[in-house]
């Protein structure tokens, strides 16, 4: 997990260092494969060399790169006190999720929500839909994705959302 300077700059540099090119030959293109909109759409490289996704969140920035077949998304939170944390996750998770969120430990419940959040985001993310529907509508456990949470960093949580069931993934912090 890197600070979060300039996105743009750091995801080139990091997707150049992984495809062994120069930073300045990648095109990145922000079209919407939904609606064909240029500039609100899942971030991919032109020509398709490799999957990618990022998020970043206060000071915290995520890059999850994969295969190019793979639908593939990452969502980061900083864990921050949330206020009104009962009506948010009331308003954002299903009735399963919210009752594991009201039987958390007392010291965990914000935890427990950004958990479900980051899966939700992270699977809208690697769909290419973003934010753009009810996140209570939105399933914990959409066929054909497996989540995997990333621990390690006290004040964030972080989820990946692959299309498969038998990704590798790895974390890597510079």
């Amino acid at each position: 997990m890197l600070p979060a300077p300039d996105t743009r700059a750091v995801t080139a540099r990091l997707l150049a260092r992984e495809l062994g090119v120069d930073a300045a030959d990648l095109k990145i293109s922000r079209v919407c494969t939904h609606c064909g909109d240029p500039a609100h759409g899942r971030p991919h490289l032109v020509g398709g060399e490799r999957s990618f996704n990022l998020s970043h969140s206060g000071d915290r920035f995520v890059l999850a790169i994969g295969d190019p077949a793979l639908q593939l998304g990452v969502d980061v939170e900083v864990v921050r006190p949330r206020a009104r944390l009962d009506a948010l996750a009331r308003r954002t998770l299903d009735a399963t999720a919210y009752e594991r969120w009201l039987s958390a430990p007392d010291a965990e419940p914000l935890v427990t929500f950004l958990r479900a959040w980051t899966a939700k985001e992270a699977y809208l993310k690697a769909v290419g839909l973003g934010i753009a529907t009810s996140l209570r509508e939105v399933p914990a456990a959409p066929p054909g994705f497996t989540f995997y949470p990333v621990d390690g960093w006290p004040d964030a949580v972080v989820t990946v959302a692959v299309d498969t069931a038998d990704a590798e993934v790895v974390v890597q912090a510079e």
